[in-house]
């Protein structure tokens, strides 16, 4: 039988390739027949949505694609077929009015598969292309294309992918114009990719510019509408946010009542889990102003329960999780209570669990990780902890871009964690590795930044007995 995962995937990369080219003359080869017969016949279809949504798609292409005939009346019949097996799912609609796209997607949003998304982005692009300046499907196509480039930014780090989010976004709100009945979400995809740029820039006026697309969000939103509880998380994330880069105490206090208000609003809802988290953060944050033990550990409980809420297989998931490990870390510090610590490591094992191997997020987690593992190794004498962090950071550090601050920050912490191994056994290879380190953070370091003098301080010390 063949390989469902290699089959799965090879399709849709074809199918990727076919639409973002505006060609679908290479869906009609032998190879292309190959590869969805090997799927077809790896999987049962009728328990596999994302398989069978697959196939029907590249059969409904390559329908398209071909000439009339015999072969022709064959992919129309495969199709008919496929579309009668997923009736039973939410996406049926969207395939039945030809969104494929938009069902991809919808797909992806409840499975995670990489594989999928790329394969919505190419064909919302195809889609987009074909409806013209005034067509009622066009703002649609543009939104869902604004939020599928970005979900591919969030897991790729590519910022072109982004630049393309927020130019699809700004295009979807044109195309809507003022009267548009999905203004609201509109608007939201946009603020959405807003916000993420202004995370990667971290320039004020950015934020203020999501904050802002954000209240005109609650503002289209009738006050029974579904996106209202979603316009509420957001825009309390994005004032939390704007509140850490501006010192404003009453963007802060907006935030924290807007983020209170959003949980309570989700509540029931597949909502709820980004809801609580975001209120975690803005916890987390009038903690950071007012040094309020009580808020901190409220932070954790609702981190806690942001995790509980959230589905073992949600993309969401690990980021939840980190953030609870930070929390937890925080308490530990100010408390000087061990079991805090020993939570965290729990918590970031898990998030490093649930992060996908090629998400760029995973070099951030396997850092908090081992930084954890060696903190709690320094408190309970555990040499196991001081291996583990060694480890873990080491493949930190083989994940993170070379030269960004993560890279630096993992490869800052994996010498503090082989000079921790040396100090336990006075093994002279592990305060090799610790200088090694050091001098590759040094490296990488701008000349007079605090943190290279920081690194220069480690590396100094380390060399010392050498």
């Amino acid at each position: 039988m063949p390989d469902r995962a290699a089959a799965f995937a090879a399709l849709c990369s074809r199918i990727t390739k076919a639409a973002a080219h505006h060609d679908l003359k290479d869906l009609l080869s032998a190879d292309a027949l190959r590869e969805a017969a090997d799927l077809a016949n790896s999987t049962d279809l009728t328990s596999d949505p994302p398989a069978a949504l697959v196939l029907r798609t590249f059969h409904v292409l390559r329908y398209t694609a071909g000439p009339t005939g015999p072969d022709r009346d064959k992919q129309a019949e495969a199709a008919r077929l496929l579309t009668t097996a997923l009736q039973a799912l939410p996406e049926a609609d969207q395939m039945s009015n030809g969104k494929h796209g938009l069902s991809v997607l919808s797909i992806y949003e409840r499975t995670g598969d990489r594989h999928l998304l790329h394969v919505a982005v190419a064909l919302l692009r195809a889609e987009v292309a074909v409806s013209p300046a005034g067509h009622p499907d066009r703002p649609e196509y543009l939104t869902a294309l604004c939020n599928a480039l970005r979900t591919l930014y969030q897991r790729s780090g590519d910022a072109g992918f982004l630049s393309a989010a927020i130019a699809a976004g700004l295009e979807a709100m044109s195309a809507a114009g003022t009267d548009h009945p999905d203004r609201a979400l509109i608007l939201s995809n946009l603020g959405t990719a807003l916000y993420s740029l202004a995370e990667r820039s971290g320039e004020a006026g950015q934020m203020a510019g999501a904050v802002q697309i954000y209240r005109a969000v609650l503002a289209a939103a009738g006050p029974e509408s579904g996106i209202r509880a979603m316009a509420m998380c957001n825009l309390g994330n994005a004032l939390c946010a704007l509140a850490r880069r501006t010192g404003d105490t009453g963007q802060l206090d907006e935030a924290l009542q807007v983020a209170r208000a959003a949980a309570d609003a989700a509540a029931g809802s597949p909502l709820h889990a980004g809801a609580l988290s975001n209120l975690g953060v803005a916890l987390q944050a009038q903690f950071g102003r007012t040094e309020e033990l009580a808020l901190l550990a409220e932070a954790a409980d609702v981190a806690r329960a942001a995790v509980a809420a959230t589905p073992a297989e949600h993309p969401g998931r690990a980021h939840f999780l980190a953030h609870l490990g930070s929390i937890l870390r925080m308490l530990s510090d100010r408390t000087g209570d061990t079991r805090w610590l020993a939570e965290a490591v729990q918590v970031g094992r898990t998030a490093v669990a649930a992060t996908p191997a090629e998400d760029h997020q995973r070099a951030g987690h396997l850092g908090f990780l081992g930084m954890a593992a060696r903190m709690l190794a320094e408190r309970t004498g555990d040499t196991s902890l001081l291996e583990e962090a060694a480890s873990t950071l080491s493949a930190a550090v083989q994940a993170a871009p070379a030269g960004s601050p993560v890279h630096k920050s993992c490869q800052s912490q994996l010498g503090l964690a082989w000079q921790a191994q040396f100090d336990r056994t006075g093994d002279i290879r592990q305060l090799t590795e610790a200088v090694r380190a050091f001098r590759q953070v040094v490296a990488e370091g701008a000349p007079g930044s605090p943190e290279r003098a920081l690194y220069l301080s480690h590396l100094a010390t380390d060399t010392e007995p050498v």
